[in-house]
């Protein structure tokens, strides 16, 4: 099979949000997905209380995207709140 935008988006909504009841499509925590050449990119919201949760899920997405067929590189990114409004990245 291979991989599209909807695979990925099928995947995530496996992904339970550990701070609320649904997944992390339905919470809001996923707010885009793009799949170019490979490479399939997740933007998740700004964390409400901690960046180090969003490290961790982060991490999970990898892990879960990353085993899909036709995915050969995984990013995630989300705003972190500051003055300077920079973005934080996570790449596999």
């Amino acid at each position: 099979m291979i991989c599209t935008e909807e695979t990925i988006w099928s995947k995530l909504q496996t992904m339970n949000d550990p701070k609320k009841d649904a997944d992390i499509v339905a919470s809001g925590t996923v707010q885009d997905v793009a799949f170019v050449d490979g490479r399939a990119m997740v933007k998740l919201a700004q964390p409400e209380i901690e960046a180090f949760e969003h490290q961790a899920m982060a991490g999970a997405i990898e892990r879960e995207l990353g085993n899909l067929e036709g995915i050969e590189k995984v990013s995630v990114t989300w705003l972190i709140p500051s003055n300077r409004n920079s973005y934080g990245h996570r790449y596999c």
